[in-house]
């Protein structure tokens, strides 16, 4: 979850509609250039479990620490996400 003044979010422009992935780690850095961010322990999000489901755990895992292998060394903004509907 990401709480920013609405001002701010759209001074940095808001989403990079063109990123599939770690779009909110990309959001993030932009909007540090106005101040600290922290992590808020006592909130909670729902999210989808699709994905889990339909693969499993362990193959989960795997994408996602290859995305973030991706994210460091790679071109995030050409990577395509496949959807889980």
């Amino acid at each position: 979850m990401i709480i920013s003044w609405r001002q701010t979010f759209l001074r940095v422009g808001g989403f990079d509609e063109g990123l599939e992935v770690r779009e909110n780690s990309e959001l993030i850095r932009r909007l540090r250039q106005f101040g600290r961010y922290r992590c808020l322990r006592d909130t909670a999000a729902t999210t989808s479990m699709r994905r889990y489901e339909q693969c499993g755990f362990g193959r989960v895992v795997w994408l996602w620490v290859k995305l973030w292998a991706q994210s460091l060394f790679g071109d995030l903004l050409h990577r395509h996400y496949d959807t889980v509907r």
